[in-house]
């Protein structure tokens, strides 16, 4: 009953002194604000990438990967045949997208195998029999002196070389292009050469264990390094999705996490804006404290009233903050910007709004426990 008391008092409070107590949350509702936003866009950030990464991939599915060396070489169809014959393999098929493929670009009798990215769009979409290089790719290799105009070969094609452009190994992706060429040009090297694949889809059996899947991904490459049509001239990779997702959404959030962090430290700010309230406001309210300690109210009322004030103007301006970051997130996923979406989960906001009200607990004691301490006979003075 005295709970609940004390809680009408501190609710009234607070209504009496709404505009004094407005600008002392306000600092709560920024760094709160913040906060959550920089979680959300650390989650949709994280969900973009491992969807968009790891598109294809599921528990019964293998992705095998074929990097050539200098020299050219891609999956055949006795790839297939040879992964297909093996225990547990459901399904095997080459990938050939249409975008990209390994081919070896040739000059001056010395060539480097480069991965080509097809223009489909774009002022170059019509300049036939012409090629641009990745400076980046091509650095230290056997084209690393070409100039512009010079000639490159693919397949005894001629391309001239009209352009170059930088394009550095994406750090998360670990994938560039290493030349550029049209669609019209592609069709007529993969109609020349139909073996452009350097990747392959393996379907396992159902209901594998993480130890069964693991056995039968070593024994595919293992398979593919002894056997495999042009194993003498690359490598064979299998990357571990599960993991790499694991591993990129922990560094992702990571990062999320420690900016939120940087940005929480304007709660503590805050906090101290709170305090200064919370004294202003039990410096003009002495009588009224004296009165209640008069009329039986004790220590511990006088302390857990002023306490109740305090966590009220720090919720209240958790709670607000979180109002404005349910509604800035279904704005800005609205827009859906190319597949990101804000994502601020249940455990973002309890956990958010608990600091929140432990701030409000901190900074609200020294002054409740000031007020419960002072002497009755001064108070009503």
């Amino acid at each position: 009953m005295k709970f609940l008391n004390n809680l009408r008092i501190a609710l009234s409070s607070v209504k009496k002194r709404f505009f004094r107590n407005l600008v002392s949350i306000s600092g709560i509702v920024v760094g709160t604000l913040s906060v959550l936003l920089i979680l959300g866009l650390g989650n949709g950030l994280s969900q973009m990438l491992t969807q968009n990464m790891f598109k294809g991939f599921s528990g019964d599915k293998l992705k095998i990967s074929y990097i050539p060396n200098d020299t050219a070489g891609t999956f055949q169809k006795s790839d297939v045949q040879l992964i297909q014959h093996l225990p547990q393999v459901k399904k095997a098929k080459l990938i050939d997208d249409n975008v990209e493929a390994y081919q070896n670009v040739t000059w001056k009798g010395k060539g480097k195998s480069l991965r080509l990215q097809v223009i489909k769009k774009g002022s170059h979409e019509n300049q036939l029999n012409t090629i641009a290089l990745n400076r980046y790719d091509i650095k230290g290799s056997a084209l690393d002196n070409i100039q512009i105009g010079d000639y490159v070969y693919i397949q005894n094609i001629p391309f001239k070389v009209r352009q170059f452009y930088n394009d550095p190994m994406l750090l998360i992706s670990g994938d560039n292009s290493g030349a550029k060429i049209t669609q019209h040009d592609y069709q007529i090297l993969k109609g020349r050469h139909h073996a452009n694949y350097s990747e392959m889809d393996v379907t396992l059996a159902k209901n594998l264990t993480t130890s069964q899947s693991t056995q039968i991904k070593n024994k595919i490459l293992t398979t593919l390094q002894e056997k495999g049509a042009y194993h003498t001239l690359g490598d064979y990779f299998c990357p571990d999705a599960s993991a790499a997702k694991k591993q990129l959404d922990q560094i992702v959030r990571g990062i999320a996490v420690f900016i939120a962090v940087i940005a929480g430290i304007s709660l503590v700010t805050a906090g101290m804006g709170i305090m200064t309230t919370m004294t202003a406001n039990i410096a003009e309210r002495t009588q009224e404290i004296g009165l209640r300690r008069s009329i039986g109210a004790s220590k511990h009322d006088i302390t857990l009233q002023f306490l109740l004030e305090g966590t009220l103007l720090t919720l209240s301006g958790g709670l607000i903050s979180a109002i404005l970051a349910v509604i800035i997130q279904l704005g800005v996923n609205s827009l859906k910007l190319h597949g990101f979406a804000m994502h601020v989960t249940a455990t973002n906001f309890t956990t958010v709004l608990l600091i929140v009200f432990v701030i409000g607990l901190i900074f609200s004691y020294a002054p409740a426990r000031k007020a419960a301490k002072q002497n009755i006979v001064d108070l009503i003075r």
